[in-house]
């Protein structure tokens, strides 16, 4: 399970990156939490690692194929939020890949319908990596996506150029994913339980986060 590093912000998050308050550390406490005034819920668990950059589909996996179709507007902004910091660390734009969405998608909605929130195992999803949000508001949710992807990135003020996972990986583990320079591809999708509830997934391919290695 990933509730080892959880936070609770206002729903000015995108605006205050700093302003981190108490953390949420169980199952519980993030699914039943008090949801006073305007505040939200907003988490991204623990990132997902990488021993090596080959992961191989196993007799019996499965990985989910969809036309390419154009993203939505909460995806294009993601995207875009994406490549602006990947461009001003000098690495190459993501491409949106739509089966990366649908892969994502598919495990977004089986963590709404279960009401769970922890990565896929890394066999259902050989060369792909993956980051995660949760958000829960007292008010509508209208770009979930996005909001997770500034939490994400947000967590660059946690890296100092280590070698995976050195240093605290868990602060800084979702930013180095979606800097990765072999990264080529993502696609994102986001799914709910229902009670302005969502968890959104992210899927990279080639997957980073390589253990040992450095995103740029």
């Amino acid at each position: 399970m990933l509730f080892n590093s959880f936070y609770k912000i206002s729903v000015l998050f995108l605006a205050a990156h700093h302003s981190l308050a108490s953390p949420l550390t169980t199952k519980d406490e993030v699914l039943e939490a008090d949801l006073s005034g305007q505040e939200e819920v907003l988490i991204a668990g623990e990132p997902d690692l990488a021993i090596s950059e080959k992961r191989d589909l196993e007799d019996g996996d499965e990985i989910v194929q969809l036309v390419a179709r154009q993203s939505n507007s909460d995806q294009s902004e993601a995207l875009r939020m994406h490549n602006a910091v990947r461009a001003r660390r000098g690495v190459r734009a993501l491409v949106w890949d739509s089966n990366l969405e649908a892969n994502a998608l598919a495990w977004a909605q089986q963590l709404a319908r279960d009401r769970k929130f922890e990565h896929s195992d890394s066999s259902q999803r050989p060369g792909q990596g993956e980051n995660l949000a949760y958000q829960k508001s007292s008010r509508p949710i209208s770009n979930p996506i996005t909001t997770g992807t500034g939490l994400w990135l947000a967590e660059e003020q946690y890296y100092n150029n280590e070698p995976i996972p050195q240093g605290n990986f868990g602060a800084y583990g979702h930013y180095t994913q979606c800097t990765w320079s072999t990264t080529t591809r993502v696609g994102i999708a986001t799914a709910t339980s229902g009670n302005n509830e969502w968890y959104t997934v992210a899927r990279y391919s080639p997957s980073g986060n390589i253990y040992g290695r450095r995103p740029y």
